[in-house]
């Protein structure tokens, strides 16, 4: 079986994404590069971008007719997404031969899809990672939210300060030998964007940090305590490039401190002056308008409507302190 695409990278990319898929279930195939995008002979796929579709962002045209089948994204998000409903047909029809003709016209109803992944309690290793970023990018998520500091420990590499990968200071017993270097958080990254999914890194701050008071001997509150994190968030965005992680989440959540807005106005502005965005837990200390605010705890449809800053409202997909199940 063939399957032609536009001749672009972009394209190319989402191209094997589909021969992969098509693997998994027994049917090998050929990738094409062509130039006249007409309609595929029998027995192909068509894959191709047009900015000009009168459709919302990531959004795309399916068309199958007699098993031929040609996807058009409205940009290359939407044409991986066209790919991955194929491969939901493909699931549920069990046999590729079976594919139905159809057409569908999709986009996304929610601009941020995602799921956070708490590896500073649990660490997990990168290939789990890459898992899980597999699974999400089927079901068309295009956020992975990496929560990488808590308690027990301060899990990116830390050239700095070396002693914050020293399992001496970390919680005994949740992987306190487990660390990612930068190179290997580039990576992560990296695989997720070939998945269309933006990874937010998240270095909590001042609560949550157990392990930063056992390695320093101060708080992150205090004026040391801010001078570290600053140098830190400095080291951070000098590691990994803007473009690739333009927005760093800072907690702020469930912590109690007595200069609230001077650490929050501080650290929000260093990250602004390394070309970022940030984003903290809400309820949690008070960011200024240009945060973006994750919300975290149930708040009323009349009160979500008056809010004017960026927020993403994840209330309705927190599970926390589960029972397990019988």
């Amino acid at each position: 079986m063939a399957i032609y695409y536009q001749d672009n990278a972009n394209v190319k990319n989402t191209a094997l994404a589909l021969q992969k898929i098509l693997s998994n279930v027994g049917v090998n195939s050929n990738i094409i590069p062509v130039s006249n995008l007409q309609p595929p002979p029998i027995g192909g796929f068509l894959l191709n971008i047009d900015s000009n579709l009168q459709i919302r962002k990531e959004g795309y045209q399916l068309s199958i007719v007699t098993n031929s089948a040609k996807i058009t994204g409205v940009d290359a998000a939407g044409l991986f997404y066209g790919v991955q409903t194929i491969g939901q047909l493909i699931m549920q029809k069990q046999k590729i031969r079976s594919l139905p003709n159809c057409t569908i016209t999709d986009w996304p109803a929610y601009s941020i899809r995602g799921f956070m992944h708490d590896t500073g309690r649990n660490f997990r290793e990168i290939s789990a990672l890459k898992v899980q970023l597999d699974r999400f990018s089927s079901y068309k998520y295009n956020t992975f939210h990496l929560h990488l500091t808590d308690n027990p420990a301060w899990r990116p590499e830390s050239k700095l300060f070396p002693q914050l990968n020293d399992p001496g200071f970390r919680k005994a017993g949740r992987d306190e030998g487990r660390s990612y270097s930068f190179d290997e958080i580039r990576e992560i990254i990296k695989y997720a964007a070939e998945r269309h999914i933006r990874i937010i890194p998240e270095l909590d701050m001042p609560g949550h940090s157990e392990y930063f008071e056992t390695t320093f001997g101060f708080k992150m509150e205090t004026e040391q305590g801010m001078t570290v994190l600053e140098k830190l968030l400095d080291e951070f965005c000098s590691e990994i490039p803007a473009k690739d992680c333009p927005v760093i989440h800072i907690g702020s959540d469930e912590v109690h401190i007595p200069n609230p807005d001077q650490f929050i106005d501080r650290m929000c502005a260093r990250l602004k002056a390394n070309g970022r965005k940030a984003m903290v837990w809400s309820p949690g200390l008070k960011a200024n308008n240009e945060v973006i605010k994750q919300l975290w705890n149930d708040i009323t449809p009349s009160k979500l409507e008056k809010i004017t800053h960026p927020f993403i409202d994840s209330y309705a997909g927190y599970l926390n302190s589960m029972l397990p199940m019988h």
